[in-house]
């Protein structure tokens, strides 16, 4: 018995009671009260579970990285990938460089870069010239800096979404043909700090 003489609920009971579905449910059963608990609870769960499975597939991943450099190094690569970049693994190490430093504009920064990757001042030059044209990387007051809008802080774990669609104006259409109707379009990459 709790306040007032009422029996107290289990918060699972009072989540179903209040409409909230809880794929838990079926990841841990052992985990829920046996008593007062009918099996027709399951059904919402069943059904919402069924919904996304029909209508998108869902794949987790799960990767471990020795150092921030490689965490950005590998994120600087889907990036590219997903933009079709086609970025080379030298200027993906180059932008992992710079997201890690916060700039490649110091003569210091340069000669570590240059150590590290066994690499020269005029190779940088170019790389950075070619990165600044298509707005990787960019001039910020004296400073060339990777964009704001893709740099990250890597000393944290990351958690990317990454949603894939299909055009379905030409579903069914052989990829032959579909592919010639399709602009050669970036996709958008949206990052959120939190």
């Amino acid at each position: 018995m709790c306040c007032g003489g009422q029996p107290q609920q289990h918060k699972f009971d009072r989540g179903i009671s209040d409409g909230v579905v809880s794929i838990y449910t079926l990841i841990n059963p052992k985990k829920f009260p046996k008593k007062n608990f009918n099996q027709t609870h399951y059904f919402p769960t069943f059904v919402i579970i069924n919904y996304i499975m029909e209508t998108m597939t869902i794949q987790k991943l799960a990767k471990t990285s020795s150092s921030k450099l490689e965490l950005a190094q590998r994120y600087y690569a889907l990036i590219s990938a997903l933009n079709s970049l086609y970025l080379t693994e030298r200027e993906l190490q180059l932008i992992a460089f710079s997201a890690v430093r916060g700039s490649i504009s110091y003569a210091t920064v340069r000669e570590e870069f240059c150590e590290l990757y066994n690499s020269s001042f005029p190779t940088i030059n170019n790389m950075v010239s070619k990165l600044k044209r298509s707005h990787i990387l960019i001039k910020q007051g004296k400073q060339i800096v990777v964009n704001p809008r893709i740099a990250l802080d890597f000393s944290k774990p990351l958690v990317l979404q990454i949603t894939l669609t299909v055009n379905d104006e030409h579903h069914g259409e052989t990829n032959e043909h579909a592919s010639e109707r399709v602009p050669d379009k970036k996709v958008k990459s949206t990052v959120e700090h939190s």
